[in-house]
């Protein structure tokens, strides 16, 4: 009996210390990441201006900005046609001034098909972008991770928060809760 308590710790352990070690690497990671400056290329080129009806808002430097990348490995269709849960963050925190924007990240021919065809289907009135690697070119903190591609920027342009809020509801709470008490 102690013998098979003792392999079933022995077998346990060591599954215990991988997943502490993961969770160290990510903390490491997250907090590395919280305070740099992100620079927005200027040439991002926006995909569905026809539904946004007032687009000085887009050009203001003094908003917090919601930065939500959508990699080639994502489904793209998906990803952007979340829309009522960015929906929900902006209107939960009205008195905070936020800019979101989706960002394609090197999308091929059919992603960006499928993303024309989900703005006019959904009529997307925040900013979905389309851009090159440029973005990771001039911003190297951001890891190849694509759980680590979306963040809240302050109006520095510095990273706040670092996660998707529309893939994750506690994710969508703590960006509510930053938003609501600045």
């Amino acid at each position: 009996m102690k013998r098979a308590l003792f392999l079933v710790v022995l077998s346990i352990v060591p599954i215990l210390l991988l997943y502490s070690c993961k969770e160290v690497k990510v903390k490491r990671l997250v907090s590395r990441m919280m305070g740099t400056e992100i620079t927005i290329p200027k040439s991002l080129e926006l995909m569905n201006a026809k539904f946004i009806a007032d687009s000085l808002w887009l050009v203001r430097d003094d908003k917090y900005k919601l930065v939500i990348t959508i990699s080639n490995e994502q489904c793209t269709n998906c990803r952007i046609s979340v829309h009522d849960l960015i929906d929900s963050l902006l209107v939960s925190v009205p008195s905070c001034d936020i800019a979101p924007m989706v960002v394609l990240s090197n999308p091929d021919e059919e992603s960006i098909r499928d993303a024309y065809y989900t703005i006019e289907k959904f009529r997307l009135s925040y900013p979905i972008y389309h851009i090159s690697s440029r973005l990771f070119e001039l911003n190297p903190i951001i890891p190849d991770n694509p759980s680590f591609q979306s963040f809240l920027l302050d109006r520095d342009d510095r990273i706040v928060l670092v996660g998707d809020p529309s893939l994750d509801y506690n994710i969508m709470k703590l960006y509510q809760k930053v938003l609501r008490y600045n």
